[in-house]
């Protein structure tokens, strides 16, 4: 079965929320497994975590797998600093770079 694969730039802040949002949405309508690729993410703000974080709860509420692909440390980083431990937990650290 083929996944919804959502690929971040390097930056990842509230100017790219805007455009974020709806792939997100019609990622969680789909049914496909979801997959996000946070390899290259060397930036990341507050708003985005936080937007991420939403997600990852309605993924779950939904029944959709949600699968962490090579997550960068820095938005690893920005998690830890967050507090949100509940959300790191999910992240598989495996495929951290």
């Amino acid at each position: 079965m083929a996944s919804a694969l959502i690929q971040f730039d390097s930056v990842l802040g509230r100017t790219e929320l805007t455009a974020l949002y709806p792939r997100l949405l019609s990622a969680l309508l789909e049914d496909q497994p979801l997959v996000l690729e946070c390899g290259q993410i060397t930036q990341v703000d507050t708003a985005a975590i936080q937007l991420l974080y939403a997600f990852s709860q309605q993924a779950e509420i939904h029944g959709k797998r949600l699968q962490w692909l090579q997550v960068s440390e820095v938005f690893l980083q920005a998690v830890r600093l967050l507090g949100l431990r509940d959300f790191l937990a999910q992240i598989r650290t495996e495929d951290v770079i």
